[in-house]
């Protein structure tokens, strides 16, 4: 880490302390050094370290990951530094590290990561079958006893997790896998498909090929490259999608049990610029570089607003358009105003939140876009539409042109955020009495 501010990191996660856990391989005849180096007019500080010894063949000598998007990439050896950015024990509660296989690690559950909180969370008492390649280590029994699976409306989105990352490195992304649902028994009955930053990782997924069977486990890891579009190592969405593939004999199905994401080093550097201070921590403005009126707003901010007010300006026509198809279509009310309920530019407000373009930019890259949204609107709008709109919003205002997208990706990606409305919508009326579907038919599960 350089340049590490423990306050603006506590603030972007919202949390009143956090850990920061590295994996490293240090050799039998070797020390490990931990050293803080305090930067100029500041100091440095450690609340607690533990250290805690592992197999090698957790993570170092694993089986090798397979590379999404490119030919080759990063290879995980003695020399390679790891950083764990996610531990989530999908469709299950929080694991505490007590309750962890003698690593002493932590589990979070999945739900403030999912894209729509969709899906079906299918559990077993049965006690999990570990095997040679993945011994019972890897990861503790609850997490194999848990899963997300894609439910009923599968028609309608892709089981979907969206993962904030920085910009700049390579990734590891380790999925835990174990068949827990009676009904599935025999190969091919059922293959799904896994996307990774919307490339396929996975086409013909089928854990009857993986394993041996129900009740054993297994994982697979995939490597991918976040691309540092700005140059600055600013936050982005890794996103992890699963959706049945058709050819599937029986079941149209998807599901995932665990999942882990570990950042590696490059060139023996793992650091990345400080999180942006979170809105919703209380903040010491400093004093106005502008002379005369504190007010007054400098033409470089002016000239900001309007050219991102102008992208903004038309996407809330598009939004007023598509709630007004919405509400004709459901015969109900329709708010006739959508907007964030302020102007482009306001110097009345906190120096981050003056231009809305560079608030709107800043709540995507927190993942709290319902910051600034309208009332009227968030109380309706389906968190997976608004993420998505968020998306294409701020793509629209990357400054370099040739990195904007088309309007034709536009326009597709506004139609696949009014699906995935109409899918909470349907959600919500049919309130997913159906677990999963067996060649259009519905099924139960034990």
């Amino acid at each position: 880490m350089t340049n590490f501010s423990a306050f603006l990191t506590a603030s972007f996660l919202s949390e009143a302390s956090f850990v920061k856990e590295f994996i490293v391989y240090v050799k039998d005849t070797e020390f490990l050094n931990v050293t803080f180096f305090p930067s100029p007019n500041s100091y440095a500080f450690i609340n607690g370290i533990e250290i805690v010894s592992m197999p090698e063949k957790l993570y170092f000598k694993a089986n090798k990951f397979k590379y999404v998007g490119q030919n080759s990439g990063s290879v995980i050896d003695n020399f390679t530094a790891l950083e764990s950015i996610y531990r989530l024990n999908v469709g299950g509660e929080h694991i505490s590290s007590n309750a962890d296989t003698g690593m002493y690690r932590s589990w979070d559950g999945d739900e403030n990561y999912l894209l729509q909180t969709l899906g079906l969370t299918p559990t077993t008492r049965t006690p999990i079958t570990y095997t040679t390649d993945t011994p019972n280590y890897t990861a503790p029994e609850l997490v194999y006893q848990t899963q997300r699976s894609m439910g009923n409306l599968l028609k309608y989105y892709n089981l979907t997790w969206l993962l904030p990352v920085d910009s700049g490195f390579n990734y590891m992304l380790r999925l835990h896998f174990c068949n827990i649902i009676s009904n599935y028994t025999t190969k091919g009955q059922m293959i799904f498909k896994i996307f990774i930053n919307n490339q396929t990782a996975e086409n013909e997924a089928d854990l009857f090929e993986w394993t041996q069977g129900s009740g054993y486990p297994v994982y697979k890891d995939y490597g991918v490259y976040a691309n540092d579009l700005d140059g600055q190592g600013s936050k982005q969405d890794l996103w992890l999608a699963l959706r049945p593939n058709e050819e599937s004999e029986k079941y149209d199905d998807g599901f995932l049990n665990g999942l882990e994401v570990f950042k590696l080093n490059m060139s023996g550097n793992l650091s990345s610029p400080n999180p942006g201070l979170s809105s919703t921590t209380p903040q010491t403005r400093p004093a106005s570089p502008v002379k005369g009126n504190k007010k007054e707003t400098p033409y470089a901010m002016i000239a900001e607003g309007v050219g991102g007010g102008i992208v903004l300006f038309s996407f809330i026509i598009l939004i007023v358009l598509w709630w007004r198809k919405r509400a004709i279509h459901k015969s109900s009310y329709c708010p006739t105003s959508v907007s964030c309920a302020r102007p482009v530019i306001s110097p009345q407000l906190s120096d981050d939140q003056v231009s809305l373009v560079t608030w709107g930019k800043s709540c995507y890259r927190r993942g709290t876009l319902h910051e600034i949204i309208d009332p009227k609107l968030s109380s309706e709008i389906a968190r997976g539409c608004l993420l998505k709109f968020g998306e294409i919003a701020n793509n629209c205002l990357h400054e370099e042109g040739t990195e904007r997208p088309s309007m034709e990706d536009v326009v597709w990606g506004l139609e696949f955020a009014l699906k995935l409305q109409h899918a909470a919508d349907e959600a919500m009326s049919e309130n997913q009495e159906l677990p999963f579907l067996m060649n259009g038919e519905g099924m139960v599960s034990d």
